[in-house]
């Protein structure tokens, strides 16, 4: 029996199901849940830490800013021929543009104010994710894969349950 492959969505189709997680009667006491939660709170400060840390290594190492402040030295080892450029450039982006995304939602929290709105933090992030992706077949290819991943999973928690 062949395997039912399942149909890729668009990107707008996309977007509309990553909002279809979570039932709405449950959504808001399970954020509330965590968000209230101490350690989730001093767990996503660590994060935005690290990820300031991991944004200044980026400039340094694709920007060239503040690359004097590491040793010159002999490298032992290279990621030329190993990774692309640009994917290396791209998710270590996500990765810092995430922290300030979530600086934004500790703000939030927090009742403080932000020194940038989400949208503009999600575009950072965007862009970033849209660098890396092209290297492996651009954002609809790597929503369509995804869409594959998680409806095989669903087929088979339904599977599971049956």
């Amino acid at each position: 029996m062949t395997e039912k492959k399942p149909k890729a969505l668009t990107l707008a189709q996309y977007e509309i199901n990553a909002h279809n997680t979570v039932s709405a009667t449950e959504k808001w006491d399970q954020v509330d849940r965590v968000l209230n939660n101490p350690e989730f709170i001093g767990l996503l400060t660590r994060y935005i830490a690290i990820g300031r840390s991991i944004e200044n290594y980026k400039k340094a190492a694709f920007h060239g800013r503040g690359i004097n402040n590491f040793p010159e030295t002999v490298v032992d080892k290279t990621l030329e021929g190993r990774i692309d450029y640009n994917t290396l450039h791209g998710v270590i982006g996500v990765v810092g543009e995430a922290a300030e995304a979530a600086e934004v939602l500790l703000n939030i929290i927090e009742d403080r104010e932000s020194d940038e709105p989400l949208d503009k933090e999600l575009g950072d992030i965007l862009w970033y994710l849209a660098v890396a992706a092209k290297t492996v077949g651009g954002l609809e290819q790597v929503a369509r894969d995804n869409n594959e991943k998680l409806a095989k999973r669903a087929a088979e928690r339904d599977a599971i349950k049956s």
